[in-house]
């Protein structure tokens, strides 16, 4: 999993996106992981869904996709939607990505966990992969 600090700091860094809205999908177990987040007020919904229906309908709503999650992408490649993944090794990276001209991943060095990944690493590909679908 992703660092909370790291979370929070590429939430800083979107929030200064014009027109950006955030969308944090969560089950309710993880009710004490959100509490954590530090989430621009004007522009972050929080959804606590307990349903893969509930996940796809919000997808098939957004612009774009950001997940640290391996279900999603595949969710938001139904939907043709632009992609960032975050994945905790290479393999995963290169067996379970979503490989098309509108997603992207980054993931963790062999050995280290998401946790290692610098937000700014990750802020520049969602920056990249928003000027490929602009």
């Amino acid at each position: 999993m992703w660092a909370i600090d790291k979370y929070n700091a590429f939430f800083s860094m979107i929030s200064k996106i014009n027109n950006l809205h955030c969308i944090v999908m969560s089950m309710n177990s993880h009710l004490f992981f959100l509490k954590q987040l530090q989430l621009p007020q004007n522009s972050t919904l929080i959804f606590q869904l307990n349903h893969v229906l509930d996940i796809a309908a919000l997808i098939s709503q957004v612009d774009c996709v950001f997940s640290p999650d391996t279900a999603i992408p595949h969710i938001a490649q139904c939907f043709n939607k632009p992609l960032l993944t975050i994945y905790s090794s290479e393999f995963f990276c290169k067996e379970w990505t979503v490989s098309d001209d509108l997603s992207d991943y980054i993931c963790s060095s062999p050995g280290n966990s998401p946790a290692t990944i610098p937000a700014e690493d990750v802020y520049q590909k969602f920056i990249d992969m928003l000027n490929r679908c602009a």
